[in-house]
């Protein structure tokens, strides 16, 4: 197995910035599209879905850099993680609702 030298390493990062400068520069222009008021649905939802795909490419970059997110600070996944058990439990709760209000028995 090949280690990697210090010259190898530095290399690596540098070009780990660069890429990190170009997705800036792509988050940028993608949220400058998302302010135009002439986009139609589909291509605001378009624009959107593709500033989520940047930003994630650019968390993963900050990662492989090693910068370090505030100790307090949650991460996208672990958000997600916790909106789903509470959306799932609001749509039971309505679900129950909507069921008792069809029923005959009062």
């Amino acid at each position: 197995m090949e280690q990697e030298t210090p010259d190898k390493n530095k290399k690596s990062k540098k070009n780990v910035k660069t890429l990190i400068d170009i997705e800036w520069e792509v988050i940028d222009a993608l949220h400058e599209r998302l302010r135009n008021p002439d986009l139609t649905t589909t291509e605001y939802s378009k624009a959107a879905h593709s500033l989520a795909i940047h930003v994630n490419n650019l968390n993963r970059l900050l990662c492989k850099i090693d910068v370090e997110c505030e100790s307090g600070q949650q991460n996208l996944g672990e958000y997600v993680l916790n909106v789903r058990p509470r959306i799932f439990r609001h749509e039971e709760r309505d679900r129950r609702i909507w069921k008792r209000r069809l029923t005959f028995r009062r």
